[in-house]
């Protein structure tokens, strides 16, 4: 799940990569108390370390960003 605080409605896609390849793209919904979220399903991948990163596309009010973690599977 990725949670993004705003004061304002925050509208706009996330792309989801793992490893350097895109594995899903969706639509924020924004919760009305200037909390935006989107949630993906990675149960997937294969064990081991995988490097996960989820891009905002920006939207009219604020710009494009992104945040990674690598990420351990057992």
């Amino acid at each position: 799940t990725v949670t993004v605080p705003f004061k304002e409605i925050i509208t706009g896609h996330v792309v989801l990569l793992v490893d350097g390849v895109v594995v899903d793209t969706t639509a924020l919904t924004s919760t009305g108390s200037g909390v935006a979220r989107t949630t993906f399903s990675t149960s997937a991948l294969p064990r081991g370390t995988h490097r996960v990163e989820a891009v905002y596309l920006g939207d009219d009010n604020y710009r494009a960003d992104a945040a990674s973690a690598t990420v351990v599977v057992n």
